[in-house]
């Protein structure tokens, strides 16, 4: 698989959509289960293909697995899925260099939030031992009070189906 032309592919699908700003529905939208795939692809690979792939993500790819991210913790704590977990952390950690290191760090307190809610892992992130897991496992080991979810402008609410999803309010 071609993660480059994949991702490629997903952004044409998406240009006349709001994917990143949509609500986030009670079943993952397609367009999601073909990120996780092209994710659970990607992290199968070697780190040294992983680091090719990561030089060839442009921007609007950062934006999109950013994104992706986002939707993936707010399914992790509906769902207490390990696989929406891993890959909304991986796809966030992809974008690492491209993206300003704020808006993946404002991110991450949806991960802590849903982690400590549904005891997920941070396991198979960490355990990469490279730039980003060294960035995630400072932030985790942040006082509660800076990484908590108010603290980088989140809230949680109840949608129409009455499933808690991650808001921002700044």
């Amino acid at each position: 698989m071609d993660i480059i032309i994949s991702l490629t592919s997903v952004l044409e699908e998406l240009k006349k959509s709001k994917y990143i700003v949509k609500s986030i529905p009670v079943q993952l939208l397609e367009t999601d289960k073909k990120i996780n795939e092209i994710l659970d692809y990607c992290i199968n690979t070697s780190l040294y293909e992983i680091a090719q792939i990561h030089k060839l993500i442009t921007i609007d790819m950062a934006w999109l697995l950013l994104g992706f991210g986002i939707r993936m913790a707010t399914y992790s704590l509906r769902l207490s899925n390990q696989k929406y977990f891993t890959n909304g952390l991986f796809a966030i950690s992809m974008t690492l260099g491209i993206l300003d290191i704020r808006d993946i760090l404002v991110v991450l307190p949806l991960y802590c939030d849903a982690q400590k809610k549904n005891k997920l892992s941070f396991k198979e992130i960490l355990k990469q031992n490279n730039e980003f897991s060294s960035i995630l496992e400072a932030f985790i080991n942040r006082d509660e009070k800076d990484k908590s979810l108010e603290c980088m402008g989140y809230v949680i609410e109840i949608d129409e189906n009455s499933n808690p999803t991650y808001q921002r309010i700044w």
